[in-house]
């Protein structure tokens, strides 16, 4: 039997798109899992392992829970030197009431998404009295410190630019005070100058999820220029850059505050007196390429006026019947 024929390239199955992509994706989790064991160990990558696999709700948040506890532990021991430091202070650091509004599209304005240009005239038409400063890759230094060993694992790849936005906006905040809004927040009315009267504001819920637990929302969070918040988490993610090559978890920044609010009794102050608002906030994002409804936008804006939208999205205008979408409502009514 000629073996050569048999295995010609005609009888050898072709891998369809799918079967590419999840080769792709075994490989990326692969090195993630083993980038993982090396820098956190064993235990840690089991658990992020047992993450993907038990998808059940009853399992996964048990699993969240046993995460989050190793996280914290982890971040806990390794800086436990810097939360000595902050654990006596109690700066609240200085109000701003003509603070400004900080943005960022890293790409630049021109570059952004149809639905970023529209977030950000929305921020700037609801600004009030204050300013709107843009950031972007061409300007960031001559606002606020970042160390030189952050800037060079961010241009080798180490650290990603949503993870690079995370230090950028703890260390403007620290300098200067103001309201970090994402550039994928819709404002739907005037932003409220009480906000700018407050040691520190941010979106607030009544859940418990995540390692938040909504206390607090980093995509719209603001308040007193060098206050022990910003100086902390700022700090923590300076540290933290300084000797690690892999990042721990997406929502490591959220994990600093948490460390925070748990073992720096001014910091548990400030957030426990931030009142819950902006109870419908991702809620818009859900409905953007359903049919557009007068009534329920108006039910999403009555007591809502930050609304988390997301740019990755596939969004439609239209309807296949022809009926103007959310997003379209968004693009083209509002001015």
């Amino acid at each position: 039997m000629n073996l050569s024929k048999k295995c010609s390239q005609k009888s050898i199955p072709k891998l369809s798109v799918m079967n590419k992509n999840r080769i792709v994706n075994f490989y990326l989790h692969t090195i993630k899992y083993l980038r993982s064991l090396r820098y956190f160990g064993a235990h840690y990558t089991c658990i992020i392992i047992l993450e993907k696999i038990f998808t059940s709700r009853k399992y996964e948040i048990n699993i969240i829970h046993k995460k989050n506890a190793l996280i914290m532990n982890y971040l806990l021991k390794k800086y436990k030197y810097v939360i000595d430091e902050f654990k006596e202070k109690t700066n609240k650091g200085v109000i701003q009431e003509n603070g400004n509004i900080w943005v960022c599209w890293w790409q630049g304005e021109k570059n952004a998404p149809e639905i970023i240009k529209k977030c950000l005239a929305l921020i700037r038409k609801n600004a009030g009295d204050h300013t709107v400063v843009f950031i972007d890759k061409n300007n960031y230094k001559e606002y606020a410190y970042i160390p030189s060993y952050i800037i060079k694992k961010f241009e080798a790849g180490v650290i990603t630019i949503t993870h690079f936005s995370d230090i950028l906006r703890t260390a403007l905040l620290y300098e200067h005070g103001g309201l970090w809004i994402d550039s994928t927040v819709f404002v739907s009315k005037q932003i409220p100058n009480c906000i700018f009267k407050t040691h520190l504001f941010s979106q607030k819920e009544n859940e418990k999820e995540f390692i938040a637990k909504r206390r607090w929302a980093t995509f719209i969070i603001g308040g007193s220029k060098g206050s022990i918040i910003f100086d902390f988490t700022r700090k923590i993610l300076f540290e933290y850059w300084k000797t690690e090559n892999e990042l721990i978890n997406y929502f490591l920044i959220d994990y600093c505050i948490a460390i925070g609010y748990d073992s720096v009794p001014e910091i548990k102050l400030l957030v426990d007196k931030i009142p819950l608002n902006n109870p419908q906030t991702y809620g818009l994002h859900q409905l953007l390429n359903n049919p557009f409804n007068q009534q329920i936008f108006d039910n999403l804006l009555k007591d809502t006026i930050f609304h988390k939208l997301n740019w990755k999205g596939n969004f439609v205008r239209y309807t296949v019947d022809g009926h103007k979408t959310f997003y379209e409502h968004m693009l083209s009514d509002l001015q």
